[in-house]
């Protein structure tokens, strides 16, 4: 359409140019003409834009024109362009809807008649009303359904509270039967403990008196080394005694039986002889034991001794255990008012947070897997507490984890005059002298000869590091340490006096560090991972076994122990490892050539081909499969001559001797499991023709029978 002039005043607003987007003809659409046949202009969603040119039928001052447009539906008025006879609408609002577009001249003539255009933008599919009943549909289903099915839970649920209701009235008389029963068993239980203890107390007398009498009258003439060790035996008589006692009190304090025998006592007096007991302990491990008192010394109280002496004997053993060598250890004794304060404070790791609140239940020990495991019943501080309160007292403690704990003892403050008895109570006051000191010193770390094959002690008690040195020293050089935290640091130090140990004998419970960390960092050391460990452990269980045969342990051993069985494995282990010491001390460089050591980066390939070995082995033991030295050759790929050559060289063994070695191993676990009842099913599985053969070489290797675990 052309514009042209009018005579007259009329305004009409033509269409000069339309462009959209045509989605049939995927592509911008830009018309010129024919605007007549427009009819309704359908806009894509994807691009919903419009693009319009316009003029008015008058030229006369035409940059004059001024125009507007408004979407009528969308909009409530009439939006003004100025002068600019061109629309652009970037995105048009979805619907069908109307553009009208009106002009206007220089003389303020409208138009009479707006230009009209018909619109329909569409929507995406998903925002289109059908689309969104479409999208209810499954929820409304789900809910009709959920609904539906709640109804019929609530049944269901009336069904089952009623069904439940008669179970629970039936089973109410079970119940209350059940709880009779176990008051019936608990009842029971504590009259077992009552009697066992009654009944060890008289093996223990008659191992204690006899003992003691021949140790009084027959002791000068004794040698020194049998009286030290009838001593030891009468000393740990004396903690099996004290034991059987707890139990005893625990029982009676249960049955509400207890009461208190109090006597006139020099309250001073009789807590220093008992602090001075620990003395001897405490000078072992370098600790500052310090006692102090604000009372008078002559001061006598009405105590129950037996009880108070208990719960001291509880503190001062357990401060003594957790303090580390070179800690600090006070025990103190006021009088705050009416009544008596002992504490016992101690520098060692503390109580952690979440032990506090179960400290003194019975049994428990501590929540932490972190902590090493240092044995004990669990039965002690709960037996000082009850003895506490029994004594109109009470017990409680004060702790940060890593700073040391300390434990006040209180209780009523009962003045008495002092008696005959009080009067003859004699105290011991055990003050080491410096003699005594370095006595008890050198005693747990003896000077080194240099003459004998050394072996590292690690044992916590000094009960049994005595007996283990005693039974030892006429064949080794034995150098004792006291926890693995020491002998670790001895082992990562290189001290010059452990540097040529052949063997390493551990205990497993001990404070600081026990025997599975200590095994742990010596099998991932450099120098010390082929050096042989023996375990030796009072917990039987079997998962405790497999930890530490894991964790590459040479041999253990259970306690209570035979000392020629003990001998024996140490004897086989330390040959075997001078054997491998030998052979690899003979790979010298050859003449001429420069030896050049690089870090080691990598797991070492030796390690990993004996591992290929052991599990070879292994699966001929289960296959029941001939065990020989041409089966382990051709699982690893290697002719017998070239297996027996860098076998020999990696274990020091022959294929021979390492079979005789796996064979033996796996009977050994057969019989420490117990799963067969004779030697013949042992030999059987563990590869040996006769169970006479076994018991032969098992008793070489190991200084036991095998019919001796049936």
């Amino acid at each position: 359409m052309k514009a042209s002039l009018s005579s007259d005043t009329t305004v009409q607003i033509y269409l000069t140019e339309l462009g959209y987007f045509d989605k049939q003809k995927g592509a911008e659409v830009v018309q010129t003409n024919n605007f007549e046949q427009i009819g309704q202009l359908e806009i894509s969603p994807e691009r919903p834009y419009l693009h319009l040119k316009f003029g008015l039928s008058t030229y006369l001052e035409s940059q004059n024109n001024r125009y507007a447009y408004m979407l009528e539906g969308k909009d409530d008025d009439w939006h003004f362009l100025g002068t600019q006879p061109e629309l652009n609408i970037s995105r048009l609002p979805p619907g069908k809807y109307r553009l009208l577009i009106k002009g206007v001249d220089f003389r303020n003539n409208w138009t009479s008649t707006p230009l009209a255009i018909n619109i329909h933008a569409r929507e995406f599919f998903y925002k289109q009303p059908w689309f969104y009943l479409l999208a209810a549909l499954p929820f409304i289903a789900f809910g009709l359904i959920w609904a539906r099915n709640k109804q019929q839970e609530a049944r269901r649920l009336e069904k089952e509270v009623a069904l439940r209701t008669r179970k629970i009235r039936d089973d109410k008389a079970v119940i209350e039967q059940q709880a009779a029963e176990l008051r019936q068993l608990d009842t029971m239980k504590s009259r077992f403990f009552t009697n066992i203890s009654h009944e060890l107390r008289t093996p223990i007398t008659l191992i204690k008196a006899p003992l003691e009498h021949l140790i009084q009258n027959d002791g000068t003439s004794l040698e020194s080394r049998i009286r030290r060790s009838l001593s030891m035996v009468l000393n740990n008589a004396g903690k099996l005694g004290r034991l059987v006692e707890e139990l005893l009190e625990l029982s009676s304090l249960e049955a509400q039986k207890a009461t208190l025998k109090k006597t006139s006592t020099p309250l001073v007096l009789f807590c220093r002889q008992l602090f001075s007991a620990y003395e001897s302990g405490a000078a072992l491990k370098d600790i500052d034991y310090r006692f102090h008192t604000e009372l008078e010394e002559e001061a006598h109280f009405l105590i129950d001794r037996k009880r108070l002496e208990k719960i001291i004997n509880n503190l001062l053993s357990n401060a003594l255990k957790f303090t580390p060598n070179g800690g600090k250890i006070r025990m103190s004794l006021t009088r705050e008012n009416a009544q008596l304060l002992i504490d016992v404070q101690d520098s060692g790791r503390g109580i952690p947070p979440e032990d506090m609140a179960h400290l003194f239940d019975r049994y428990f020990q501590t929540r932490r897997d972190d902590i090493a495991t240092e044995g004990g019943t669990g039965i002690g501080l709960a037996l000082s507490r009850e003895l506490a309160l029994l004594m109109e007292g009470d017990l409680t403690v004060e702790s940060e984890w890593g700073a040391g704990a300390r434990f006040s003892l209180r209780f009523p403050a009962i003045v008495a005059m002092p008696t005959e008895d009080s009067r003859a109570f004699v105290p011991h006051i055990g003050d080491t002298t410096e003699g005594e000191r370095a006595a008890v010193i050198a005693a747990a770390h003896p000077t080194p000869n240099g003459s004998k094959t050394k072996i590292l002690i690690v044992e916590d008690n000094p009960d049994m590091q005595e007996f283990i040195h005693h039974l030892l020293a006429g064949h080794y050089e034995c150098i004792l340490a006291n926890h693995g935290a020491e002998a670790w640091t001895w082992l990562e130090e290189e001290d010059p006096r452990i540097m040529d140990i052949a063997l390493i004998l551990s205990d497993v419970m001990m404070p600081e560090m026990d025997g599975y960390t200590l095994l742990e960092k010596i099998k991932a050391h450099e120098r010390w991972q082929l050096l042989p460990v023996i375990m030796l452990t009072a917990r039987s269980a079997e998962e405790d076994k497999l930890q530490a045969l894991r964790m590459g342990v040479d041999d253990y051993l259970l306690k209570p122990f035979s000392p020629a069985e003990l001998l024996v494995r140490i004897k086989n282990l330390i040959s075997n490892y001078q054997v491998r010491k030998e052979i690899a001390s003979r790979e010298v460089a050859p003449v001429g050539k420069i030896d050049i050591e690089f870090a080691a980066e990598f797991a070492p390939a030796n390690q990993i081909w004996l591992q290929e070995v052991e599990s070879a082995a292994k699966e001929a033991l289960k296959k029941e499969i001939k065990l020989t030295a041409a089966f382990i050759a051709g699982k690893v790929f290697l002719s017998e001559r070239q297996f027996a050559r860098k076998l020999k060289k990696l274990s020091g063994l022959t294929p021979n001797e390492y079979i005789q070695e796996v064979k033996l191993q796996k009977a050994r676990q057969l019989l420490e499991q117990q799963v067969y009842t004779t030697v013949n099913e042992v030999a059987r599985v563990s590869g040996y023709s006769s169970g006479s053969y076994l018991t032969r070489i098992y008793q070489e290797r190991f200084g036991k029978k095998p019919g001796d675990y049936f």
